[in-house]
């Protein structure tokens, strides 16, 4: 998968196009089958993410999840066993403090939302369903 995101990367750069890589929440991307949202995994692989953003591969990474963000108690949660919520936190305060030290200087960073949720951080106006995490100033500048 980091090859063929390297080769990605290389033939968007090459056209002077930038490489979004979208990520489920936590290092494994994986898929539960019947019932949705579960503990029932059929599928999992690591994604890589720090590699991809120590050799700027990414030059923006959007980071969400299918599931319910907004629910940290649903069952299918358990399963990401790298995810450990400090007391008080939520699913996104979570990917903020996971992603943002990490990304900052190197590739911008997008935390994905259910529109409630932007609405939310937006104190209710009409939002995108995608923020920025980091500071404009302090993104990684184009290739």
């Amino acid at each position: 998968m980091v090859q063929l995101y390297r080769d990605l990367a290389r033939l968007c750069h090459s056209r002077c196009k930038e490489l979004w890589i979208g990520l489920q929440l936590g290092r494994y991307t994986q898929f539960a089958v019947d019932p949705h949202f579960s503990t029932n995994v059929v599928a999992r692989f690591t994604n890589h993410w720090k590699t991809l953003v120590d050799e700027r591969v990414a030059d923006a990474f959007i980071v969400g999840d299918y599931e319910l963000a907004s629910i940290p108690a649903q069952a299918c949660w358990r399963t990401k066993k790298d995810i450990q919520l400090r007391s008080g936190e939520d699913l996104y305060a979570w990917a903020a403090r996971e992603y943002k030290a990490y990304c900052q200087g190197k590739t911008r960073l997008y935390l994905a939302l259910l529109r409630s949720m932007a609405e939310r951080f937006q104190g209710g106006a009409p939002s995108p369903h995608v923020l920025p995490v980091l500071k404009e100033e302090n993104r990684a500048g184009p290739r």
